[in-house]
């Protein structure tokens, strides 16, 4: 009770569940004697809560009851408590009895007349209301009149249904080549609603087409809903052109304007015509080298490639045994003058044996190099599995340690020595600081020629660069070999 009134807890839990709807304006309570108003403000609506209850009245009450007069011209409310038992009014100004309160009203449609029609008494009237706007709120009420009486009859109020709702299924194909965005983005559409479609491709992609129930190539464009439709946006993925050319002497294959599609991997073959090699390759006019194919990854723009030729050409055959590979390998066209480089490099658990170089041995190296090619020749790599000890020509005058092969060497390194006759052998690998690192051979070992397979290791793993020095010793005698070790 009072002004301010302070809420019940019943009636601060109504008032915060329905605060939120803006048309609710007024909550009036009872069951509680007194009376009491308050205003509350959410979100720029305000709230009237007024508290009206005489049951602990005299009497009962005295028949006192509370009076709202709306006036819409005035915009506001009228409140008064009146009692038809007594005739009287409680009417103190400004009181919990007696106040008015402000309300706009000036939004309030006016009733509009639909129509009369003249009837006979106990019959049936009605009139047509036709234009009603769907899922809206319509109140209606009909007066009678006789001639001399007028009677209004109660206000009814009722809400129209919505119009029939149309479903509009938009698909990219092919999947994940695009999108379609539509405006307005709705579950469903009323009958005769224009839609505006956007066909959104994907990297890569570009729009081609719409199929269903909408045609033509304009993006955007429109469709009006008057059923269910459905509409597919095609898209395509974008092509680039590789323009691939080769001068007199050889060709490339495929050539000349090359369509290649977005993401793509296009390759390329140059081929020399007989008596001729390949002189330079320019890829997007950067050189490629002497190559004889190229590829292109994950094409995303245009390119071009052009190849081009010289007479002459040497061939340098290239082999490898078992356990390792040479690269490159096979017949080996080089120009002439030219510089031609192979790399040989064993297996897991093997090492180089010895590389020939025309017939010739060159040592156990892991790469080799023709310069100013003249000439053909041939390359060929043998292997041995780590740690391997090979034997040859028996017929040794003396103890000998042979250099090591090669010098400096990246670990894989040949260590050869000679035995006079069978004798106890320990071959081993110092460091710099005197201390014994590798054990290479150890135990007896029959006369002859003998080499050994290092890795540059030993039983912790790989030893570290440096300078080591490797020593043999056998019958008393002991001989030392420097060697550099280099990664």
């Amino acid at each position: 009770t009072g002004n301010p009134a302070v809420f019940s807890p019943q009636a601060q839990t109504i008032y915060d569940t329905l605060k939120g709807h803006s048309n609710l304006f007024m909550m009036l309570g009872g069951h509680i004697w007194g009376e009491g108003r308050r205003q509350d403000t959410f979100n720029g609506n305000t709230v009237y809560s007024m508290l009206a209850d005489y049951q602990g009245l005299v009497n009962g009450g005295d028949g006192w009851l509370r009076i709202l007069e709306f006036s819409p011209a005035q915009n506001v409310v009228r409140v008064r408590t009146y009692s038809p038992w007594l005739n009287a009014y409680d009417a103190p100004a400004d009181s919990s009895s007696q106040f008015t309160l402000h309300y706009d009203m000036s939004n309030v449609a006016a009733y509009q007349v639909l129509g009369t029609a003249t009837v006979a008494s106990g019959a049936i009237a009605s009139t047509p209301w036709a234009n009603l706007d769907p899922n809206a709120s319509y109140q209606w009420y009909a007066t009678v009149s006789d001639g001399s009486i007028t009677t209004t009859g109660p206000t009814w109020t009722f809400t129209t249904g919505a119009l029939p709702g149309h479903t509009l299924t938009v698909a990219a194909a092919p999947a994940g080549s695009g999108s379609v965005v539509r405006d307005p983005d709705q579950s469903s559409y009323a009958s005769g609603t224009a839609v505006a479609l956007t066909a959104v491709p994907a990297p890569g992609h570009h729009f081609v087409d719409w199929s269903g129930d909408l045609s033509g190539s304009a993006n955007p464009s429109s469709i009006a809903l008057n059923a269910d439709q459905n509409v597919i946006a095609h898209f395509a993925l974008d092509s680039y052109t590789i323009t691939a050319s080769a001068d007199t002497g050889g060709t490339i294959s495929p050539s000349g304007s090359v369509a290649v599609s977005h993401g793509s991997d296009q390759a390329f073959t140059i081929t020399p015509d007989a008596g001729h090699h390949v002189l330079d390759v320019l890829v997007d006019g950067v050189s490629a080298g002497v190559v004889t194919a190229h590829t292109f990854t994950n094409v995303t723009q245009g390119h071009t490639i052009a190849a081009s030729f010289a007479l002459g050409s040497y061939t340098i055959t290239a082999s490898a045994g078992t356990g390792g590979t040479i690269s490159p390998s096979g017949s080996v066209a080089v120009a002439p003058g030219a510089d031609q480089k192979f790399a040989i490099v064993p297996d897991a658990g093997f090492t180089v044996v010895d590389v020939l170089v025309d017939g010739a041995s060159v040592g156990a190296t892991v790469e080799y190099t023709f310069s100013a090619v003249s000439a053909g020749h041939a390359i060929g790599a043998s292997f041995g599995p780590e740690g391997s000890v090979g034997v040859s020509d028996p017929v040794v005058k003396d103890l000998a340690l042979e250099a090591v092969t090669p010098n400096p060497t990246r670990g894989h390194a040949r260590v050869g020595f000679a035995l006079p006759r069978d004798a106890a052998v320990r071959l081993s690998v110092f460091d710099l600081a005197g201390r014994e690192v590798a054990v290479l051979v150890e135990g007896s070992m029959p006369l002859g020629r003998h080499s050994v397979l290092w890795a540059g290791t030993n039983q912790a793993g790989r030893l570290q660069n440096g300078v080591y020095f490797v020593r043999l010793q056998s019958g008393g005698r002991s001989l030392v070999k420097r060697v550099v070790l280099m990664r």
